[in-house]
């Protein structure tokens, strides 16, 4: 899934719903948000087996939400998630194996980026 420039993908359940279901597999990079770009996606994300599950690099803004109904998860993968160049980053109860951020990330929710050494 290659998303640049001022480009969206939002992913939402119906009310009552699970949502819909993405699964990305056995890629160089499973998720790639580019330039401005942007992912909303509430439930139904799984990313794994990919070199890179996630790459945002000057992406706008990437939100992953895990349901009950319909989890996410972006793990397995060489890394699971990487943040560059002023990304702004929320992960709320989506298990993630690994992450890593440059300093002009900004993250938040239950996994982040980790502190600077």
């Amino acid at each position: 899934l290659f998303i640049i420039g001022h480009a969206e993908v939002v992913s939402t359940p119906a009310l009552g719903n699970a949502g819909a279901t993405w699964r990305i597999e056995n890629n160089t990079t499973g998720v790639n948000l580019d330039l401005l770009s942007g992912a909303f996606i509430i439930g139904g994300l799984t990313v794994r087996n990919n070199t890179t599950g996630l790459l945002a690099n000057g992406a706008d803004i990437a939100t992953v939400v895990s349901t009950p109904l319909n989890p996410s998860s972006i793990t397995g993968n060489g890394t699971d998630v990487d943040l560059r160049f002023g990304t702004r980053a929320t992960f709320a109860d989506v298990p993630i194996g690994s992450i890593t951020c440059d300093d002009t990330v900004l993250s938040r929710g239950t996994t982040v980026c980790p502190a600077a050494p």
